[in-house]
């Protein structure tokens, strides 16, 4: 699992999308695969890593 960090995009929020949990393989997953995007108004990176856990 990959996290992507983006520090005040848009203005003053942090934003993290993942990379991983698209390859994985689920029956309802016929006309595409999700990935997580969360932008929270912290500095903080741990939400970061919060989106990485959940998908993991």
């Amino acid at each position: 699992m990959t996290e992507i960090v983006y520090e005040d995009l848009p203005d003053g929020l942090l934003t993290a999308l993942t990379y991983g949990l698209s390859l994985a393989e689920h029956p309802d997953w016929q006309h595409g695969s999700p990935e997580l995007c969360l932008s929270v108004n912290s500095t903080n990176v741990i939400w970061a890593h919060a989106v990485g856990f959940l998908a993991e």
